[in-house]
């Protein structure tokens, strides 16, 4: 029987997570593929997951959801809005409150971006 240690278990678990990571981000947005199977593709996820967890986001699916977001939006979304950084700095509001937060604003972020490509005269 194969017992493992705390430090085992945690990397299986990282492990699981930037693989379910990698499929579901490939399966939304296919075009990404080289980066997704690149060597810089699990630093980055993995530290985006520390900056998630310094927001109280430290279980599995808030992480995947700054993740996500940060896919959508870049990689400095938070910092680059600070409004978003300050609602995420919040300690009132619940892991699950700040991913609703993140869902709504990237959601109303890229319906805006759509209607104003849908409004600007094609050259």
């Amino acid at each position: 029987m194969f017992t493992f240690n705390a430090g085992q278990m945690q990397r299986i678990g990282e492990q699981s997570f930037l693989t379910r990571m990698r499929e579901i981000l490939a399966e939304q947005f296919p075009d990404q593929q080289a980066y997704l199977a690149s060597p810089e593709f699990e630093p980055t996820v993995l530290a985006l997951v520390d900056r998630a967890a310094t927001y109280g986001l430290a279980d599995e699916q808030s992480a995947a959801t700054f993740v996500l977001t940060a896919w959508l939006l870049g990689a400095e979304f938070d910092t680059d809005f600070p409004g978003l950084q300050q609602l995420l700095a919040q300690d009132d509001l619940t892991a699950l409150q700040k991913c609703a937060a993140l869902e709504r604003f990237a959601q109303t972020l890229l319906d805006d971006l759509r209607q104003q490509a849908e409004a600007s005269p094609a050259p």
